[in-house]
């Protein structure tokens, strides 16, 4: 091959390595910008599931204390009320060519490697900060998800400890009038004891 047939290869050539490196790593890029831009949108749709489960914890929070007091008042009167019941009852993923000349062989090995590198200096550079951006969000977004599951098992969890409180309640109520009663009746006694 003469000097102007191995600077037309030697271009080809590089052109087809400049391709390859676009097809693979500029292409990435672009997948890879409309991937980060998807979780991006779904790590925000999980902040707002993170905010949710945070205000059903507060809910539950103060449905847990709630029903403590409570179940420790009702522990309260019924201590009293069984009291004064002991008080009132107790008593208590080739192809073979002609052979070339040297030179040729080289150029046909070195054009397509520079080409191939052109293209990674272009496009392939960018990718990697691209994709330990996407690994980390969706690291994030695994975990946001996950809000969701926790708010679910804390709305059963705060409508169980409300029918807990409804229970307690209406309990408490129930002991209270008869401890009232008791105390009444204890009140008649010790009335009619004395002279």
């Amino acid at each position: 091959m003469d000097g102007p047939k191995i600077t037309v290869v030697a271009i080809v050539l590089l052109l087809v390595g400049l391709l390859a490196g676009y097809l693979y790593w500029g292409q990435s890029s672009r997948r890879l910008a409309d991937e980060l831009a998807a979780a991006q949108a779904k790590l925000a749709e999980a902040a707002e599931a993170q905010k949710r489960e945070a205000a059903m914890k507060g809910r539950l929070d103060s449905a847990e204390a709630e029903l403590k007091r409570l179940t420790d008042q009702l522990a309260a009167t019924k201590k009293a009320k069984q009291d004064l019941e002991l008080k009132i009852s107790r008593p208590g993923s080739r192809v073979e060519e002609e052979p070339m000349k040297p030179i040729a062989v080289m150029v046909a090995i070195v054009a397509p490697v520079v080409g191939v590198g052109v293209g990674y200096a272009i496009w392939g550079a960018k990718n990697a900060p691209l994709e330990t951006e996407i690994s980390q969000a969706k690291a994030r977004l695994a975990d946001a998800q996950q809000a969701s599951v926790r708010e679910g098992a804390m709305a059963t969890k705060l409508q169980e400890l409300e029918t807990q409180i409804k229970t307690a309640t209406a309990d408490l109520t129930t002991e209270e009038e008869a401890k009232a009663q008791l105390e009444k009746v204890a009140a008649d006694l010790a009335a009619k004891m004395k002279p």
